[in-house]
């Protein structure tokens, strides 16, 4: 997918004509070194066309041929490796000026550049060129010295930065170059009775210990030329590396977790100071304060920083542990305790009768429940089936026979 140029060379607002080095910021917006137009464009997210950030013209600050390479620093300064020119320019709040390589012509000392291709940064500010013409690749140290001043050093050269002039030494001369301006002076600076003095006054130190800073955590540098570095640091107990970089002491910032405190008892040894809550030779541990606490009526315990709680079901119960009831809930306790013991005596009175049936029944051989039977039995047996009779006769005038036969039919019931 194509986002900057349209495919032919060209200096329109969407054109480019030999792009070489891009940048992309934080914003996501892409810088271009537009070394066919001498200029840089800037391509901002969610737009087609660019904008010219500096280019070579009259109303422009300094003048560029082929720029390779384009980077900004950390305030959201532009830094440019300015190809034809031999040389590296930034901006600052004043405009643009020259940084590396101001002698206005190639060359290999420590102080010139030859073709420089790109630049990078790196933590401390400090500039890296590759300085393609010379085959090599340059490291410019940062140092800032002042609130208005800022230095960029290496080796034998020193490059001062004031406010809007920028200065580079190199053996016997300087060449000035004002960002207002495109022309330049010579001026001779007064030679310093030590080299490891350097300035218009001879009042900056040029060791590396003092221009660098390199040793960390509180160490102190001792500048030494015997070694390849220049310098050594004597490192503070706990610190070794050369720089005293690395922490090897028993106390560290995570020693203790949860914001302890940790004292040092031996070269070996330590301990923790924790805060409320916590435990463990690291304070890792959380304290749980509901370990020995019952909270009532199914009450939950929650354990806090630095106590416990107890959390009720329902509001009809309160206090520390859950234990106070409300009046609603005491009168149904008492109901259902009512209706409980009427179920208990039930029980018990039901058992006594049992019980008393069968002591009369085995021990004193009286059965009332069996004579009670017995008794319903012989009724049953005493009791007399009723008959129904239905008699048929016929009605006459003249007197029955003393032996007629009257005919009877017996139905049971």
């Amino acid at each position: 997918t194509t986002i900057a140029g349209n495919g032919t060379a060209g200096s329109g607002p969407y054109m480019l004509r030999i792009p070489r080095g891009i940048f992309v910021d934080v914003g996501l917006n892409l810088y271009i070194a537009d070394c066919g137009n001498n200029r840089v464009q800037l391509l901002q997210q969610g737009y087609t066309n660019m904008t010219t950030v500096v280019e070579s013209g009259s109303n422009q600050t300094i003048r560029m041929q082929c720029p390779t390479s384009v980077i900004l620093d950390a305030d959201g300064y532009l830094f440019i490796a300015d190809y034809n020119n031999q040389r590296i320019i930034g901006s600052n709040a004043n405009g643009y000026r020259c940084i590396v390589g101001c002698t206005n012509a190639n060359g290999s000392a420590s102080n010139q550049l030859y073709q420089p291709w790109s630049l990078s940064f790196d933590s401390h500010g400090n500039i890296f060129v590759n300085d393609a013409g010379n085959s090599r690749v340059q490291k410019f140290l940062f140092i800032s010295n002042s609130c208005d001043e800022a230095i960029v050093y290496n080796d034998t050269t020193t490059s001062t930065t004031n406010l809007n002039i920028t200065t580079t030494t190199s053996s016997l001369y300087t060449r000035s170059y004002q960002n207002s301006g495109l022309s330049t002076s010579s001026i001779f600076l007064p030679t310093c009775q030590t080299p490891l003095s350097i300035g218009s006054n001879c009042n900056t130190s040029a060791s590396i210990c003092d221009i660098r800073q390199p040793c960390q955590n509180n160490s102190t540098c001792l500048n030494d030329n015997t070694t390849i570095r220049g310098y050594n640091c004597n490192c503070l107990p706990g610190f070794n590396g050369t720089e005293c970089q690395y922490d090897y002491r028993i106390c560290q910032l995570r020693t203790c977790s949860y914001n302890g405190i940790c004292y040092q008892s031996s070269n070996t040894t330590f301990t923790c100071s924790c805060n409320d809550g916590w435990q463990g030779a690291h304070c890792e541990i959380k304290i749980n304060y509901c370990k020995n606490i019952t909270c009532y009526n199914q009450g939950v315990c929650q354990s806090l920083s630095s106590n416990y709680t107890c959390l009720c079901i329902t509001e009809n119960y309160s206090g520390r542990y859950c234990e106070i009831k409300s009046g609603k809930i005491v009168t149904l306790e008492r109901v259902s305790k009512s209706f409980g013991y009427i179920a208990i005596i039930f029980l018990i009175g039901t058992a006594i009768f049992i019980i008393t049936m069968d002591l009369l029944k085995y021990y004193f051989g009286i059965d009332p429940i069996r004579k009670r039977i017995r008794s319903r039995r012989r009724v049953k047996k005493k009791k007399v089936i009723p008959v129904v009779q239905k008699i048929y006769y016929k009605s006459s005038s003249k007197k029955r026979p003393v032996n007629s036969v009257v005919l009877i039919e017996e139905t049971n019931i």
